[in-house]
């Protein structure tokens, strides 16, 4: 134990040397100590949000998209990711004596679908709406006439077009020194975050990893930094809503299986091995899927038959060669 304490206080001391290093004017919060809960509490209903163009949206939100916090967009082609980036990227900018946040606007780009004619068309309706709700004010805040000008909603998008998973890794890593010199920057979207990684990517363990990573990165800019972040995640499966969320679960390894619960220091006690078959197997993710004698029961009453390997992969790679095109979609996606 006092190893362990000892280790801990050296890395402290490393950490305060590299903020000193760095010109930091503060210590990292865990150099600051504790807060406690009624500043948490009051600091989050000081946060202001940005408009989402809905009330019923908002409502469901909680007022809006939350600044210092991350959101997660998802839903199948078509159902207005994109376009939701787009207006927050707009309504941010509202002029803070309008009821906005006056910032600005990173948008990432990952598959091509940010129009500029578009962003125009959502920037002169901004601008309609607030001369709708707010006839007289305009013409008695001279700053706020003159940022309500489409040119001006557009030149305050600071846009990054992503053309690989490496691109976006290296964007992402970047967005802390461009915050930095941009402290006016209130909200970054990503449209989408999973498009390249679901592209280029063979090892799921390791695309797993490093979109974890990349979550955990841009959690602590937006807390750092007091930014939104708007994440948009596309499925693409003919199937239910809830099988879309459980693949989605599956593929994450975020299934609440009894490995999952001892991760999560919830205590199974000894009961931790499969309740479906008698072989004394660990419960996790894997083995429900792929080892389970009842698994293979289950994928064999409609027709399909796996291999012995241990690669997901691979594993379904072989199931699209013996399976038809109907069935595998049908009953696997």
């Amino acid at each position: 134990m006092n190893t362990e304490i000892q280790e801990a206080s050296d890395i402290l001391k490393v950490i305060e040397s590299a903020n000193k290093l760095k010109g930091a004017e503060e210590p990292s919060g865990v150099l600051r100590g504790a807060q406690n809960a009624w500043d948490l509490l009051s600091d989050e209903q000081s946060q202001k949000h940005i408009t989402t163009g809905s009330g019923d949206l908002n409502s469901i939100l909680g007022g809006g998209i939350h600044c210092k916090e991350v959101t997660e967009i998802g839903g199948v082609p078509g159902v207005g990711k994109t376009q939701l980036g787009i207006q927050l990227a707009i309504n941010v900018q509202i002029p803070v004596e309008y009821g906005g946040l006056g910032g600005k606007a990173v948008y990432i780009d990952t598959e091509g679908s940010f129009m500029v004619e578009r962003v125009y068309q959502i920037a002169e309706g901004c601008i309609s709406d607030i001369m709708e709700y707010f006839p007289y004010r305009h013409d008695k805040a001279s700053s706020g006439r003159e940022h309500l000008q489409p040119e001006r909603f557009l030149a305050d998008i600071y846009y990054f077009r992503v053309c690989s998973y490496t691109e976006q890794i290296a964007v992402i890593n970047y967005l802390e020194k461009f915050l930095g010199e941009h402290k006016d920057v209130r909200i970054i979207i990503i449209d989408s975050v999973t498009f390249h990684f679901r592209q280029d990517f063979d090892d799921l363990a390791l695309r797993t990893r490093v979109l974890s990573g990349l979550s955990l990165k841009l959690m602590k800019l937006s807390k750092t930094y007091n930014v939104a972040l708007s994440l948009s995640w596309i499925w693409r499966y003919r199937c239910s809503n809830k099988l879309e969320v459980f693949v989605w679960l599956f593929f994450n390894d975020r299934l609440n299986t009894k490995d999952m619960q001892e991760r999560r220091n919830i205590f199974v006690g000894d009961d931790r091995f499969c309740v479906l078959c008698n072989i004394s197997a660990s419960e996790d993710h894997d083995h429900l899927f792929w080892p389970c004698p009842f698994r293979r029961s289950c994928w064999s009453s409609i027709g399909i038959q796996l291999g012995s390997h241990s690669d997901l992969n691979t594993l379904i790679s072989g199931v699209k060669d013996t399976a038809s095109a109907g069935l595998f979609s049908e009953k696997l996606l």
